[in-house]
C-alpha cells in the first residue's frame, strides 16, 4: 500500500513539476521572441523524493 502511495505522489508531483517547467518556457519565450528555441533545456530537478 505505501509503494502505491509513494508512486501516486511521485507522478503527481512530477506532472506539477513538468507543467511548472513548461509555464517558464512559455514566459521566456513570450520575452525573447527572437531566439525561440533559446528558453528550453532538459532539466532533471533533484528532490527528496528521487530525481525526476
Amino acid at each position: 500500500m505505501n509503494d502505491l502511495i509513494f508512486t501516486w505522489v511521485l507522478e503527481l508531483f512530477k506532472d506539477l513539476i513538468e507543467k511548472i517547467l513548461l509555464e517558464e518556457r512559455g514566459k521566456c519565450l513570450m520575452e525573447h521572441k527572437q531566439t525561440r528555441a533559446n528558453c528550453y533545456y532538459t532539466r532533471t530537478p533533484k528532490t527528496i523524493l528521487g530525481e525526476m
